[in-house]
Order: C-alpha cells, then sequence, then structure tokens
C-alpha cells in the first residue's frame, strides 16, 4: 500500500503508514529502510532518514545471526538497504561515502537491479566520473523487470546514457 502512496506523491500518506508500520513491527527491518529511502528519495529529513536506515541494517543483521544457517564468513548484509544508504548520502552530498555504500551494495547479487546501479551511476555523474557512470547505467540497463516501474526507470536511464555520452 505504500508503494501506491508514492506513486500517487502522497508522501505524508505513506510515511504515516510506515510509521504506523513501524510502532506495530519495532523489530522489523524493511519498514525501517522503507521509511528512510522514501524520505530520502524524496529530499525529506535526511538525518532522520540516514538514521532508519542505519536502524534497518543493524536490525538485519541482529535477525540473520539468530538464523539456524547463518555463516558469518559468507554473511553480508542486504544490498537494498545498503542502497538505501549510499542513495541518503548522495541526497546529503556525501557523494564519496555514497559511492562506498553502492559499491557494496551491488556486491550482493540479489541486488542487481537497475535502480541501484542508476543510483551509483548518478553519484559517479556527481563525482565527476563520466564513464564510470555510463558503465553503470549499462550495466542496469542489463538488469530491467518487465514490471512498470522498472520500465520507467528504463526509459530515464536510457536518456540519462544518451546525455553523458553526447557530452564526451
Amino acid at each position: 500500500i505504500c508503494n501506491v502512496y508514492v506513486d500517487l506523491k502522497k508522501i505524508d500518506r505513506a510515511s504515516e503508514h510506515l510509521e504506523y508500520l513501524i510502532k506495530k513491527n519495532p523489530d522489523s527491518p524493511a519498514f525501517y529502510n522503507d521509511l528512510g529511502f522514501i524520505w530520502a528519495d524524496h529530499d525529506m529529513k535526511l538525518a532522520e532518514a540516514e538514521k532508519l536506515i542505519r536502524k534497518a541494517i543493524d536490525l538485519d543483521r541482529e535477525l540473520r545471526k539468530k538464523q539456524k544457517d547463518y555463516d558469518p564468513k559468507t554473511d553480508h548484509d542486504s544490498g537494498a538497504y545498503l542502497d538505501s544508504l549510499g542513495w541518503v548520502y548522495f541526497k546529503q552530498k556525501k557523494n564519496e561515502d555514497a559511492k562506498e555504500w553502492l559499491l557494496k551494495a551491488i556486491e550482493d547479487k540479489s541486488a542487481q537491479h537497475i535502480e541501484i546501479f542508476d543510483h551509483l551511476a548518478d553519484v559517479h555523474m556527481a563525482l565527476g566520473e563520466r564513464d564510470l557512470a555510463i558503465k553503470a547505467w549499462q550495466k542496469g540497463l542489463e538488469n530491467v523487470n518487465d514490471n512498470r516501474r522498472d520500465q520507467e526507470r528504463k526509459a530515464a536511464v536510457e536518456k540519462k546514457l544518451e546525455k553523458a555520452k553526447s557530452s564526451k
């Protein structure tokens, strides 16, 4: 339901819903991450967004440690949560930090997603690393699903890619 509110540009309603879910499920990292990401993505409450995302990462680590098949040698943070942290740093204009976290995010094989590569490319562009941005966008275009959100992101990425290529 939160995605519906976000799609309708009703960020306050999405935030209220996630804040309610956090109160009802204080140990669920997904709700903290989602709220933090939504705020960051809409340039809202960036310091609070960072705290929420860090809490999501910490809670997720604790939950993984409790699993029977937990192996500290193969354990890793969720690429989606690392992407959120990188994105909030980008929104705070902390581009070197953003790059570090986004590079960690794409190490997660389950995080090979156009949105994460788009975020990384935006950070590369902000740092003046156009060739790396182009590579990230190209990699992102290899990781597109058929859903509407991905198709919209694909169109936006294709425009950014063309602009970056033509500015050589």
